[in-house]
């Protein structure tokens, strides 16, 4: 059965799951002989012969030294354009990846008309803007942010786009913390392993705050369908465009919103649909509404 809250649905059908100077090529040129002009100057043919070979090889000796240098005093003369940097950043294990990340990733709590609900969020910034999913916050008349330490901060949302699912909710009081950082790749790698970060107060599984999955297939479209029986107004399809699905471990409704991250520590997605029956899950590309997302956290608070 797929998830009767918005945001969740069953998996489509059919899916499963560096140059030194070598030799001169140019041969030198014979030297100058001058004719002989009597004994008394023979002496002047080697001078001269001397004087030819200091003039025309010493350049060469030079030109060797200069190619002898370092790639490094190489580096350090080319334009800032034409260095490679070094390779800093590598993979690491999806679990020191999580226990890295999860002091940045919070409980959005909203109060609405009749009900309270629950989803995750994840700093944006150092101004204490977190992401999470429009489904979460929709309808909210007050909204707060709980982070790990179960400390409560009140909460602004700071922009909502429906059609992409995704929103920005700043704590009014800020959050000391560093940001998640946001994947520079267009498209990640397929198949690869990535981590979904969740509040475990949102989830109700505080135990699987950090869940393993396979990144299975990108740009799916993928059909939501509302509950009648609980909300008749909520009964229509909707289609999400250009999602990654995943498949690995099951993914709860609270799940709404949270990271999903790779082995360098970056987020990649974010997710928002799910399977109730089948360990199938659903994210947004990051890299398709990062734009947009700091687009609001750019905004001065209300």
């Amino acid at each position: 059965m797929p998830w009767s809250t918005p945001g969740y649905s069953p998996p489509p059908p059919g899916w499963h799951g560096d140059v030194w100077g070598g030799p001169r090529s140019v041969p030198l040129p014979q030297p100058v002989v001058p004719p002989r002009v009597g004994k008394q100057r023979r002496w002047l043919v080697p001078v001269l012969l001397l004087v030819l070979v200091a003039v025309l090889v010493a350049p060469l000796v030079a030109g060797y030294r200069s190619a002898s240098v370092s790639s490094d005093q190489i580096a350090r003369e080319l334009p800032v354009s034409l260095t490679s940097p070094a390779a800093t950043i590598t993979a690491r294990p999806l679990g020191d990846v999580a226990a890295e990340a999860l002091n940045r990733v919070v409980t959005i709590e909203t109060q609405t008309p009749d009900h309270q609900e629950l989803g995750t969020g994840w700093l944006l910034d150092t101004r204490g803007d977190f992401v999470t999913n429009a489904h979460v916050v929709e309808g909210a008349l007050s909204v707060r942010i709980r982070d790990r330490r179960n400390a409560t901060h009140v909460g602004a949302i700071m922009g909502v786009d429906h059609d992409q699912d995704i929103a920005v909710v700043r704590s009014l009081d800020g959050f000391d913390a560093k940001a998640l950082p946001l994947t520079a790749d267009a498209e990640p790698p397929v198949p690869s392993d990535v981590v979904i970060l969740a509040s475990g107060r949102a989830t109700g599984h505080d135990d699987q705050t950090a869940t393993v999955e396979t990144i299975a297939r990108l740009h799916q479209d993928i059909p939501v369908r509302g509950n009648a029986e609980i909300d008749p107004a909520n009964a229509s399809t909707v289609l999400y465009h250009d999602m990654i699905a995943m498949r690995g471990q099951q993914v709860f409704p609270g799940n709404s919103g949270g990271p999903v991250m790779d082995a360098y520590g970056k987020v990649i997605g974010i997710i928002t649909l799910a399977s109730r029956s089948t360990p199938q899950a659903y994210a947004i590309p990051v890299g398709r509404v990062s734009a947009e997302l700091l687009g609001f956290a750019g905004r001065p608070t209300p």
